[in-house]
C-alpha cells in the first residue's frame, strides 16, 4: 500500500475555513474586549471600596473632631464659671456670719454681673422682653392678664428670662400678655 494523499474538494475546504466559529474557541480580537471591560470593572470595584472606605474614616475623624471641640470649648467655659462658682460659695459663708444684708446682697449682686458676663463672654446674651410684642419664636406665653396700659399681645410680665446664643434662641422666655 502506498500513501497517496487523499484529495480535498473544494466543498470540504469551504466548510473547514468559512464556517462560524461555534463558541468553544474564541478569537483573540474577541477575548481582547471581554478582559478589558472586566479588569475595568474589577478596578472600578475596587477604586469604589476604597473610597467608600475612605469616606467612612472621614465621618469617624470628623466626628471625633466635633467631640474634642466641644469638649474643649465646655472646658473653657467651665473654667470661666468656676471663679463664680466659687464666689457664691463665698457669700453662702458671709451669709451664716453677718447680720448685715446690704453687704450681702451687694455680694450676690456682684457675683451676679460676673456671672452675667461670663456667659456674655461666652455669646450668652439674656431677652430683653417686657413691653416687647409677643413673638412665638421666641417667647412661651404662660398666661394672659388684662392690662390697660399695654397694647394686646405685649408682654406685661417677664415669668423666666430667656437667653440668645448669637442669633439662636438658647431658652425661651417665659412670659405673660396683655389681653
Amino acid at each position: 500500500m502506498t500513501d497517496v494523499p487523499e484529495e480535498t474538494t473544494t466543498e470540504d475546504a469551504n466548510v473547514a475555513f468559512d464556517s462560524e466559529p461555534t463558541g468553544e474557541t474564541e478569537t483573540p480580537e474577541a477575548v481582547a474586549p471581554e478582559v478589558a471591560l472586566e479588569a475595568q470593572v474589577a478596578e472600578l470595584s475596587d477604586t469604589l471600596l476604597r473610597t467608600r472606605a475612605d469616606f467612612a474614616n472621614y465621618k469617624r475623624r470628623t466626628e471625633e473632631e466635633k467631640i474634642t471641640q466641644r469638649e474643649i470649648l465646655m472646658e473653657k467655659f467651665l473654667r470661666d464659671f468656676l471663679p463664680v462658682a466659687d464666689n457664691f460659695e463665698r457669700a453662702l459663708a458671709a451669709s451664716a456670719q453677718t447680720a448685715d444684708y446690704d453687704k450681702l446682697i451687694g455680694g450676690v449682686e456682684s457675683v451676679y454681673k460676673q456671672m452675667l458676663a461670663v456667659l456674655e463672654k461666652s455669646g450668652v446674651k439674656p431677652m430683653e422682653v417686657l413691653h416687647e410684642p409677643f413673638d412665638p419664636q421666641v417667647h412661651e406665653a404662660m398666661g394672659s392678664e388684662p392690662s390697660e396700659t399695654h397694647a394686646e399681645g405685649t408682654i406685661t410680665t417677664e415669668v423666666q428670662r430667656g437667653y440668645h446664643i448669637g442669633s439662636k434662641v438658647l431658652r425661651p422666655a417665659l412670659v405673660k400678655v396683655a389681653e
